[in-house]
């Protein structure tokens, strides 16, 4: 989902993809629920520019973190972000690292822990 590097042009290719990730949010679900997941690169524990380009995205359009909203503790590059709608209620269940994202052999399957997020919703009536 965003540029991993630590380089002005790594930044800046973030920065464009949060932009894009915004503008497709507002176009594409405008008033409808959205649950965005995946692996951000946003390092909000060690670099600030990422802390402000996360908190652009989530209010912009009003999202929110998962892990943020769990108190989870240590927050990941992997997030997942979401926002209920008039029709439809989201609740956090739960989040935590994901301990099944392993090979047979117990290796982690990526450079980073996974998260696993469980949802309940309601529909408004």
């Amino acid at each position: 989902m965003g540029d991993a590097g630590g380089g002005q042009q790594d930044i800046e290719a973030r920065r464009a993809q949060i932009e894009q990730l915004i503008e497709r949010i507002r176009t594409r679900s405008t008033s409808k629920a959205v649950i965005v997941a995946g692996d951000t690169n946003l390092h909000t524990e060690s670099r600030p520019e990422d802390v402000a380009l996360l908190q652009k995205l989530l209010d912009e359009v009003e999202l929110a973190d998962a892990c943020r909203t769990r108190d989870c503790g240590s927050e990941q590059v992997d997030r997942v972000l979401f926002r209920s709608s008039a029709q439809l209620a989201l609740q956090i269940l739960s989040w935590q690292i994901d301990p099944d994202f392993v090979d047979e052999q117990g290796n982690m399957l990526s450079d980073h822990f996974a998260i696993s997020v469980k949802f309940s919703w309601q529909t408004h009536r």
